[in-house]
């Protein structure tokens, strides 16, 4: 049990990890200004890896209540334009 305040510093990804550590506690956050020397960061995956990981994460249910001429279709689900024949 913590009796005093826990201090935590890092990047917002680095503080994200550590989140799960504190269910249900308050917290406060402290935005710091960015270093000289921090470069951003930025992802560096190829946009195919990172779709896939995004697509790993959909159940598989899910899916399956696509219609089925979503690619043929799709302006019609999106904006509601007339489907085509």
């Amino acid at each position: 049990m913590i009796t005093t305040p826990v201090e935590i510093e890092g990047t917002a990804e680095e503080i994200a990890t550590e989140i799960e550590r504190w269910p249900g506690r308050r917290m406060r956050l402290t935005v710091l200004p960015q270093r000289e020397d921090a470069t951003p960061v930025r992802e560096t995956r190829p946009i195919h890896e990172v779709i896939a990981a995004i697509v790993e994460d959909v159940p598989k249910e899910e899916w399956a209540n696509l219609p089925a001429d979503l690619s043929d279709n799709l302006d019609h689900y999106i904006y509601g334009t007339p489907k085509k024949a």
